[in-house]
């Protein structure tokens, strides 16, 4: 099929498309396209003049539009100095220093639970749990007691009264307390 003509150029693309053609067939189909001018062919046979014109060009890069972009000449950089490389660094130095300065995670300040026994200051969250549940029991039992005699007491000052409300482990005490009755 090496003289292709308007009456096997649609059984050539064909072949073409499906991978069929030899390149001598490939060179009659792009000399078919060269030899007939542009809109003298029928519509479906004419349509595929772009794409066998840039194969018959030898794949042309000048063609593509994607190969225009993609072969502009690049701009190239002067390389870096000793010196500017050693500023590169030193500025990354500084940065990570602050960085790390600033947002340490162990110097967050958060809220602990603490008890003082003895004049010390106990942190350990078991003591500091057992400690309060005393002390809940403490008030539970003051409390029986105030609702016991008051009834017969003449105005029986309320446990908040008794207590240093101020103080932000016995309001929390007292508001659980409170809460739970």
């Amino acid at each position: 099929m090496n003289s292709i003509d308007l009456t096997n150029i649609r059984q050539a693309i064909e072949r073409f498309l499906a991978a069929e053609t030899t390149l001598a067939e490939e060179d009659a189909i792009y000399r078919f396209y060269a030899s007939h001018p542009s809109g003298t062919l029928p519509a479906d046979v004419e349509r595929m003049r772009g794409m066998f014109a840039w194969y018959g060009a030898g794949l042309d890069e000048s063609l593509d539009p994607v190969a225009q972009t993609a072969s502009r000449p690049s701009v190239a950089l002067p390389p870096l100095r000793r010196w500017q490389w050693l500023s590169v660094a030193a500025s990354l130095a500084v940065l990570l220093t602050v960085g790390f300065s600033v947002f340490r995670p162990g110097d967050r300040v958060e809220e602990t639970a603490y008890v003082v026994i003895n004049g010390e200051i106990v942190t350990d969250p078991a003591i500091v749990e057992s400690e309060s549940m005393k002390l809940q029991a403490i008030f539970d039992r003051a409390e029986r007691k105030f609702a016991s005699v008051g009834a017969t007491a003449v105005t029986a000052p309320s446990l908040e009264d008794q207590l240093d409300m101020d103080n932000p482990i016995v309001r929390d005490i007292v508001n659980r307390y409170n809460n739970f009755n």
